[in-house]
């Protein structure tokens, strides 16, 4: 049965677009899976495209005048998305999407594996900034420190919504979502000294992050941590190939550095390097 906010959801679309979701009936995928479409959307670094062929790819659907005809209804409905984003009368469109992924949501793989635990900020009175934090820090929240703030940045309106509203049914007052680009983050942003900085998949989701790293290294306080995580299973940051010297020479001049592998059998593992900055680094 399809619920009310459901109903809600693909009332807001048709009223916009003369259009509802019964393109999905025949491929018997649930209407809450369009919800799916749209964090899809920030993980394919926001390439309609690729978003729908991933989508498709994830209910093994034969290429066939059917599906492209699906997918055509797919891409109508990003664009709608995309256009209507920022426009205040449908807001109750991102609410209702957000709320109705968080329902039905669950992480595939806690069941079997392990969560990591994330590094701890132990500089005091300061900030924790996570970086491109996407929807997935939800899986974080119960760990976080009560005497912590999180100041948690994504560009993604949609991801953020989700951190809010999950952040707000935790009852999470030490949470703080900046709804922004990395690369325009100023320090007016920040009520407090920043004593640490995670990047995880940054350099994926910020393809110019190394024009903003002087800005960060420079508001990072002294003894704060500087931290770069990616999956293990990827085998990015150790990679001697690819970004590991990349990474590591962008902290020179007595940057600390501790270098930690995670289990790469483990799809939920991350790979660390955190970086300590010491009294002489006062501009990073």
């Amino acid at each position: 049965m399809i619920n009310s906010m459901i109903i809600e959801f693909e009332n807001i679309y048709k009223r916009s677009t003369s259009s509802d979701f019964s393109f999905l009936d025949e491929f018997g995928i649930p209407y809450s899976e369009l919800t799916t479409l749209l964090l899809i959307f920030d993980y394919c670094t926001y390439d309609k495209v690729n978003s729908v062929n991933y989508f498709i790819h994830t209910y093994n659907q034969i290429e066939s005048e059917k599906v492209i005809q699906l997918k055509s209804h797919l891409l109508k409905f990003i664009d709608f998305y995309i256009t209507n984003i920022n426009n205040p009368i449908i807001s109750d469109f991102i609410e209702l999407a957000s709320r109705t992924y968080l329902n039905n949501y669950k992480n595939k793989f806690t069941d079997k594996y392990k969560l990591p635990f994330l590094p701890k900020n132990n500089v005091v009175n300061s900030i924790y900034l996570d970086l491109v934090t996407g929807f997935e820090f939800n899986n974080f929240f119960n760990q976080l420190d009560e005497n912590t703030d999180y100041y948690l940045v994504d560009k993604s309106i949609f991801s953020c919504k989700c951190l809010e509203l999950k952040a707000k049914d935790s009852n999470l007052k030490n949470v703080f979502i900046i709804n922004k680009d990395v690369l325009d983050l100023e320090t007016s942003d920040f009520k407090k000294p920043i004593g640490l900085i995670r990047a995880k998949n940054i350099f994926k989701y910020v393809p110019l992050f190394l024009l903003k790293l002087p800005f960060l290294k420079n508001v990072l306080s002294t003894n704060g941590h500087f931290i770069f995580q990616e999956r293990s299973k990827d085998n990015i940051i150790f990679n001697r190939n690819t970004n590991y010297y990349r990474i590591k020479d962008l902290f020179q001049d007595g940057w600390e550095c501790i270098e930690k592998r995670g289990d790469a059998s483990n799809p939920l593992e991350l790979d660390t390097l955190t970086f300590t900055k010491k009294a002489k680094n006062h501009t990073g």
